[in-house]
């Protein structure tokens, strides 16, 4: 419970001409790091769990 996740976020829109389509790219790091244990067993100790992914997003838009 309060555990908070901090990251980095990096993207990229470019342009395809004077049209307004454009090509969309995000890379994104997360860190977490949290306690896990039986929700039924409040004397379990637990484990620790880290959970650091990569993401990645690719994408086609339009601005009108």
């Amino acid at each position: 419970d309060g555990d908070t996740a901090y990251g980095l976020n990096l993207g990229l829109d470019i342009p395809m001409g004077d049209s307004g389509w454009f090509v969309s790219g995000r890379l994104t790091y997360l860190v977490a790091s949290f306690n896990a244990r039986a929700a039924d067993e409040a004397s379990d100790p637990g484990v620790e769990v880290d959970f650091d992914p990569l993401m990645a997003a690719v994408g086609l838009g339009v601005r009108f």
